[in-house]
């Protein structure tokens, strides 16, 4: 809950703890290509249609296939994978997730707080708008405050202002 108040940060936890410089660098190279997908979908969201690259419209598409929840969790990996890690190293993090799902499914107790703490419903990011920060459509003080009060409310409904 860092991002919007005083340290406007956002935290990532490593996922798994390691003496291996390999899977440092990998955690490293996962979080990077978030952080770079995020910004590239903001600049890509303030283009015109028509400015728009193929490539830019792809990673349009694959971000849009992220939200949707008809979709298997493996084809949602795919999505995130595609805007996030390059084809050449994207076998490390299937693998990663298999080998994570199968610990998951054979430990109730943890299958049971991990999936609590997933929102019931998904937070309709559609109300903070898509660029919040960016270009013309930025958000006043005022309208960024309000919006974070409804992330706050959306996150207390379901019961993820713990995490």
């Amino acid at each position: 809950m860092n991002l919007g108040d005083e340290k406007n940060t956002i935290e990532f936890r490593l996922p798994n703890g390691t003496l291996d410089e390999d899977t440092w660098i990998q955690n490293i190279n996962l979080f990077g290509g978030l952080v770079k997908a995020c910004e590239n979908l903001a600049m890509i969201q303030t283009k015109a249609k028509q400015e728009r690259t193929e490539k830019d419209q792809r990673m349009l598409e694959h971000f849009e296939q992220l939200k949707n929840s008809e979709i298997s969790q493996e084809q949602k990996l795919e999505e995130l994978l595609s805007i996030v890690i390059p084809e050449e190293q994207k076998e490390i993090y299937r693998e990663r997730y298999r080998v994570n799902s199968v610990l998951i499914e054979q430990n109730p107790t943890i299958k049971e707080k991990i999936t609590s703490q997933v929102a019931k419903i998904p937070i309709n990011v559609k109300q903070i708008g898509k660029k919040v920060f960016l270009g013309a459509d930025c958000v006043t003080g005022e309208e960024y405050n309000k919006e974070s009060e409804i992330i706050k409310n959306n996150l207390k409904e379901n019961n993820l202002d713990r995490i």
